[in-house]
């Protein structure tokens, strides 16, 4: 399938990006700032929409060009629009969450910034859930990181929201650290970041048994930060007390499902 080709099925994605800086220029635009909970609800639909039209839908998208043209960035399957469907569901939840979240209403300035982080979010988990590739995992991973670091600390006129702030980036930097360093080693062993390349490669030669767990050690370590699975959960109390609620309820909720549709699709494809 070539790059225009898989276009048509990333339509749910660009609608939530579309609605990404719909929100952005709608917050510098307009003072009423209740404007921007309407059109992220109508974003979220039409998301939603999107959706269905790739359900029953098996496409391998955006060929990589070294590779054989049947293996892609994205994997487009009902595995993964199940999990987006579910991703979709909560994000409108959680907008639902906000309008009536005191919390949020005290900083109804800033809802524009609030509401362009959550997409950014979504986003980043929709493409976390079709990747099938190491460098595209990664990238997503941090997409989600770097907007739930800031959404953890939004109310920072408390001292519990900006601690939880720090906490989350601290401990998130370490976690990516840990696992591009896992990335760039299995890299270096199969020549690749493609997880079917990988598994065709790791089939075909033989590979120090060691140094290819260390290196999966390693990314199950960045990727079980990020759904705080045991032992690397230990950040999880301290950030969910100090974040505001609809953010603890987003993390522990759509940015879960989308971690674990992750380490589903990593196991069953490498």
């Amino acid at each position: 399938m070539s790059f225009f080709e898989s276009i048509k099925y990333l339509k749910p994605e660009i609608a939530v990006s579309i609605t990404l800086v719909a929100i952005v220029v709608l917050d510098l635009i307009f003072s009423n700032k209740k404007i921007i909970s309407s059109v992220s609800v109508l974003g979220l639909l039409s998301a939603g929409y999107f959706l269905f039209e790739n359900i029953g839908v098996t496409h391998s998208a955006f060929p990589e060009p070294s590779l054989n043209k049947s293996i892609g960035f994205l994997s487009i399957d009902p595995f993964g629009t199940f999990f987006k469907f579910f991703v979709i569901a909560s994000s409108i939840f959680i907008v639902f969450f906000s309008i009536s979240s005191n919390e949020i209403k005290k900083n109804i300035k800033r809802s524009g910034e609030y509401f362009a982080l959550i997409f950014g979010m979504i986003i980043g988990m929709m493409f976390m859930i079709n990747s099938v590739n190491l460098i595209l995992i990664y990238i997503s991973l941090e997409i989600v990181s770097l907007s739930s670091y800031v959404l953890a600390g939004f109310t920072k006129l408390e001292k519990r929201n900006s601690e939880a702030s720090l906490k989350y980036l601290i401990y998130g930097a370490s976690s990516s650290g840990i696992m591009l360093f896992g990335i760039s080693i299995i890299y270096g062993l199969t020549g690749t970041t493609n997880l079917l390349e990988i598994n065709q490669v790791l089939t075909s030669i033989p590979v120090n048994p060691v140094t290819l767990s260390l290196c999966l050690i390693l990314i199950f370590a960045g990727i079980g930060y990020k759904i705080s699975s045991v032992p690397f959960h230990f950040w999880t109390p301290d950030v969910y007390e100090g974040a505001p609620v609809s953010i603890t309820a987003f993390l522990s909720i759509a940015s879960k499902a989308a971690g674990f549709a992750l380490l589903i699709r990593f196991i069953k494809s490498g």
